[in-house]
């Protein structure tokens, strides 16, 4: 009976393995004897949805997952996996006597029974909550490795602790690794997932170390090359792994999405403010926007950014007053029209009169007011140079059921650009030196890469993220049901 491995590198990209392809033996010999190309993803080119659309073969108006969060009355909330409201790739395969094993997918905490194992990742709040399912299964990880972590610790990032980081990252990996070639060896399965997602933050915050063009890049600096020696811990895992699997094994080598260098970002509610699609109960942006600045650098520089979210919510929100926070508190909702508040998502969400709180657009002016916004995002420039490559509402892109809490507007930058939450003294800005802010973003160019008897060799092709699900459905000779949007990917012999 066939078996599927599925290699997946959060944030992987297809252009920068062809790029050091001489120093990455293991996925240069499945490019030749495989078959490869570019996976695109959906819109937005983001981790939950993109994850998710992989798992279900579904675009995000049927599974439901649009971003990390769902807004609420204007706030955010956390997804967790039962947002996804239609089947997942082992719940199909466990209705059909397949065991899965899925090992730090996204969106899929808190664990859900199937047929198999399942053990989530960085998401997980707390290695103290049951984050696998059998719930007894933590046990044995433990026993395997007392040391065992669920991901990377955070604050590394968020005070710039870059060797820290670093030598936790190949911790952790060395963890994942471990884990994944035991499971092999004394676990059934018929479809095994194991994603290593730190690639994507590695790339986020360090991309303009390698990056010449980029403006904070400094020849010969210490993490010049950390990016690609991850790429080749990558590669040697994938080497191990290869050694175990049975031969008869289907191996696909896959990511989100891909990534890019940005190196500027635009302060989009700057843009709405000016243009009337939103207004503030006061003239906060440039008398606060200081003071708001100088505290979080303070906080950066004692390292207690961290402890302001355990603050009691009543202290939290007294600061709130001193420091105007990028969750849009001192919006006047009762004249906004339209409004920005996911840098994850980069989309524009519109006041709607019934669904939102003090919603203020009615439905009859809904469709008016997206093209008006359209109109106007496509005249932004950045020194007489276009920077808005794509706008699109939900319905252009999505269609099913839960098209109704899909956001209204999705922006598409020109490469090298990102629109930013909260306000600035400048619409269109470089990066603050002082604070710790991303290089790179998400593009379009994943990786696809699928290995195995039967696939065509030193072949390459294009597909659709969405394209994983019938495939490895076909690959097992399951029937594939009709409101699947993706399409089988014809790559075998």
């Amino acid at each position: 009976m066939p078996k599927v491995f599925i290699f997946g590198i959060d944030g992987g990209s297809l252009d920068l393995i062809n790029l050091w392809g001489n120093n990455l033996p293991n996925f240069s010999k499945l490019i030749r004897n495989g078959t490869s190309g570019y996976l695109h993803t959906i819109i937005p080119m983001l981790t939950p949805p993109g994850w998710t659309s992989f798992a279900t073969g579904k675009n995000p108006a049927k599974h439901n997952i649009f971003d990390f969060f769902k807004i609420k009355n204007y706030n955010k909330e956390l997804i967790n996996s039962y947002d996804r409201k239609t089947e997942a790739l082992w719940d199909v395969l466990s209705r059909n006597n397949k065991k899965s094993i899925i090992l730090n997918l996204p969106a899929t905490y808190p664990p859900q029974p199937l047929n198999g194992i399942m053990i989530c990742g960085a998401e997980t709040p707390s290695i103290k909550t049951d984050f696998t399912y059998p719930r007894d299964y933590k046990e044995k990880i433990f026993k395997l490795n007392p040391d065992y972590k669920t991901g990377i610790d955070p604050k590394n990032l968020e005070y710039k602790n870059y060797e820290a980081l670093l030598e936790d990252l190949y911790k952790v990996t060395n963890y994942y690794k471990n884990l994944i070639l035991h499971i092999i060896e004394n676990e059934e399965w018929d479809l095994f997932i194991a994603v290593f997602e730190d690639v994507d933050r590695l790339q986020h915050y360090l991309w303009k170390y390698m990056d010449s063009k980029h403006p904070a890049y400094v020849k010969g600096n210490k993490f010049e090359n950390a990016i690609h020696d991850y790429y080749k811990k990558l590669d040697n895992i994938l080497g191990e792994i290869l050694l175990k699997l049975p031969k008869d094994v289907n191996l696909f080598v896959i990511s989100d999405h891909g990534f890019g260098p940005i190196y500027k970002q635009i302060f989009i509610n700057n843009f709405l403010l000016e243009k009337g699609y939103l207004k503030l109960k006061s003239n906060i942006k440039e008398n606060k926007i200081n003071v708001k600045d100088f505290l979080i650098k303070i906080a950066y520089k004692l390292k207690i950014k961290h402890l302001i979210f355990r603050l009691p919510e009543k202290m939290r929100n007294k600061m709130k007053n001193l420091i105007p926070s990028q969750d849009l508190t001192n919006v006047d909702w009762n004249g906004t029209k339209a409004y920005f508040n996911s840098y994850s998502g980069q989309y524009i969400l519109i006041n709607l009169k019934g669904r939102d709180p003090n919603g203020i657009i009615e439905e009859n002016e809904y469709n008016e007011i997206l093209k008006n916004l359209k109109n106007d995002l496509f005249n932004l420039e950045d020194n007489g140079k276009k920077i808005i490559k794509n706008v699109y509402s939900a319905s252009e892109i999505y269609n099913g059921e839960n098209l109704k809490n899909a956001p209204d507007l999705f922006v598409i930058t020109e490469d090298g650009y990102i629109l930013q939450e909260g306000f600035n003294s400048k619409l269109i800005d470089l990066f603050n030196e002082d604070k710790v802010y991303r290089s790179a973003d998400h593009r379009d160019n994943g990786i696809l890469i699928i290995y195995g008897e039967n696939v065509k060799q030193n072949y390459k092709l294009e597909a659709n993220i969405l394209d994983i699900f019938p495939t490895i459905l076909k690959i097992f000779n399951i029937q594939i049901s009709e409101d699947v949007d993706g399409k089988i990917i014809s790559c075998f012999n």
